[in-house]
């Protein structure tokens, strides 16, 4: 069974140093509480509140880190932020575009489904539609590249 991954553009290396940032300073904030106010009470909540945006920024970190779409026989997967990815059978796409997202200011390839629809691949969105282009033909040369699975020979 081949299998194409494609992540993002820019690479996600500026994400590690973020989701790094965060958890200290969500680490420190309990601190300098701590240093301002007296009341053990303020403290204890800011304690838990920073333990859970901690843990809540680390784990959006991993599912961020961990960005793709993967390319199969069967299906393409769609990995954005949810730890199971969005699924589309290779039957249902008819073709690949660039779209203009609604923010105007970034494009992303989208596939063309049957039935008029249409999905956005956001993680391959860029903000140029040159860098665009790019991506959208390295996903459409990972879809000439693995063959859909042939349903009639069964």
């Amino acid at each position: 069974m081949k299998q194409v991954i494609l992540r993002p553009a820019g690479g996600l290396g500026y994400l590690k140093a973020i989701i790094v940032f965060a958890d200290l300073a969500f680490l420190g904030l309990p601190f300098l509480v701590a240093s301002t106010h007296q009341s053990a009470i303020i403290v204890a909540v800011i304690a838990v509140v920073s333990v859970v945006c901690i843990a809540a920024g680390t784990f959006l970190g991993w599912l961020a880190l961990d960005m793709r779409i993967e390319v199969e026989p069967d299906a393409v997967r769609i990995y954005y932020f949810w730890p199971v990815p969005g699924v589309i059978a290779r039957e249902a796409i008819l073709d690949a575009r660039i779209t203009r997202m609604n923010t105007g200011r970034s494009y992303a390839p989208s596939l063309a489904l049957v039935g008029n629809r249409y999905r956005l691949l956001l993680p391959l969105s860029v903000r140029s539609e040159y860098q665009a282009q790019e991506q959208l033909e390295k996903l459409k040369q990972a879809l000439r590249d693995v063959a859909p699975v042939d349903l009639s020979a069964r």
